[in-house]
């Protein structure tokens, strides 16, 4: 559930992240497909994946190739949904922070 249209994450009293929610989820990488099927246990430990908490098969790729590949691959599996991962606001929060602080170490 979503309460608002813009956003500013602080870390330290200043801000590491401002604008338009939507914008910003935009411009985050997708670079997770989530498998959804019977067998994502397997599929995760055959395409080099994880499963998520609800189950799911998790699988990272780099590129489009990559991306093009891995779906290729999830046909043999027969998954009931392979979908992209959409970052939630809080993994955006962790992002920039975490981003932030190994900035400061530097």
């Amino acid at each position: 559930m979503e309460f608002c249209d813009s956003i500013c994450i602080l870390n330290g009293g200043s801000a590491v992240l401002s604008g338009d929610l939507e914008e910003i989820k935009r411009g985050e990488q997708k670079d997770r497909l989530i498998v959804k099927a019977v067998n994502a246990a397997e599929i995760a430990e055959k395409l080099g994946g994880r499963v998520g908490e609800k189950g799911d098969a998790i699988l990272r790729f780099k590129t489009s190739e990559e991306r093009r590949a891995l779906t290729e691959k999830l046909a043999a599996f027969e998954p009931d949904s392979i979908s992209v991962y959409e970052p939630s606001l809080n993994d955006i929060f962790v992002k920039y922070v975490k981003e932030d602080a190994e900035n400061e170490k530097v």
